[in-house]
């Protein structure tokens, strides 16, 4: 149904421009609504914009797979890229019907426990996809993320450091 996915599309990319807290407002609506197909859309559309805006990191950037520690290291993949400055982290999840107990997204502390990931960087880092903000800490070390911070709304993340 061609004119649907158009009009699904015109609704997921009002979303371009919006503000963190009204972006995680909508992020949270697509979640809460997972049978109408726009969190699909809002995903592919998202990723492509943010891979358009930092082309040269894509292309050129250092690709570092990710050390993933902590209860649910089995269901996470995590990778970073940088260039010039700019660093990305892109973190999913997997294998979510080990995680879930009868959620279809699983997120949060109940579901990710105290599985990290470390990143290139102490600081905030913001999720493009949420607008959600999560703060690096060093821990023995090495910089790192709380995936139940990450993953607060969603088990998948694009993250840009601030």
């Amino acid at each position: 149904d061609y004119g649907r996915r158009e009009q699904l599309i015109a609704d997921v990319s009002k979303a371009d421009g919006l503000l963190p807290d009204a972006l995680h407002v909508y992020a949270t609506s697509l979640g809460a609504n997972l049978e109408d197909g726009r969190i699909k859309l809002y995903l592919t559309w998202r990723t492509l914009a943010l891979r358009s805006r930092f082309d040269a990191v894509f292309r050129f950037g250092q690709y570092v797979p990710l050390h993933v520690s902590g209860s649910r290291v089995d269901s996470i993949c995590a990778f970073s890229r940088s260039h010039e400055g700019t660093d990305i982290v892109v973190a999913v999840g997997r294998w979510f019907a080990r995680l879930s107990s009868g959620e279809a997204i699983p997120h949060g502390v109940d579901a990710w426990e105290d599985t990290r990931i470390d990143v290139p960087h102490a600081g905030a880092w913001t999720n493009a996809l949420t607008g959600e903000t999560v703060q690096a800490n060093v821990v023995s070390g090495q910089a790192s993320v709380a995936v139940a911070d990450v993953f607060a709304t969603w088990p998948w993340a694009l993250l840009i450091a601030e």
